[in-house]
């Protein structure tokens, strides 16, 4: 696996055919009004040979010091591949490091709990190891 800086049309074949849970704001569509608003754009993903397998679509935000990255709704990946999460994770880290970033803030698109009609939790829907591993 590889963390990388991927094209705008690596970006879009990944968002196109994942399986994953993706939002409006993570498609390729998005960043001409990111950038319409002065915040240029930084494609991130993760590539198993030339198959892109994780991708987030980040607005870098000049700051005092230096930039926020900010992933709206994203990052887009399997969150259930631990490997994969955490692979993503410390790519990012070693990625913001390099380019300045003061801050960053994601917001994944995916489901933590379920719950029924009366709205009572589905114990078995939780998505805790997800919330666990991402704060580690």
């Amino acid at each position: 696996m590889k963390f990388t800086e991927l094209t705008v049309e690596e970006y879009d074949q990944y968002m196109w055919k994942t399986e994953a849970m993706s939002h409006y704001f993570q498609m390729k569509e998005n960043i001409e009004n990111r950038e319409r608003k002065g915040y240029p754009v930084v494609l991130l993903g993760v590539k198993e040979g030339e198959r892109v397998i994780a991708a987030s679509l980040f607005s870098k935000i000049p700051i005092f010091g230096g930039y926020q990255y900010y992933s709206n709704r994203g990052p887009v990946m399997d969150f259930h591949d631990s490997k994969l999460v955490d692979f993503f994770f410390r790519g990012l880290d070693h990625y913001l490091r390099r380019h300045q970033a003061v801050f960053v803030k994601i917001d994944p698109y995916w489901i933590y709990k379920c719950y029924d009609k009366d709205v009572n939790a589905k114990d078995d829907a939780a998505n805790d190891e997800i919330i666990h591993q991402l704060k580690q």
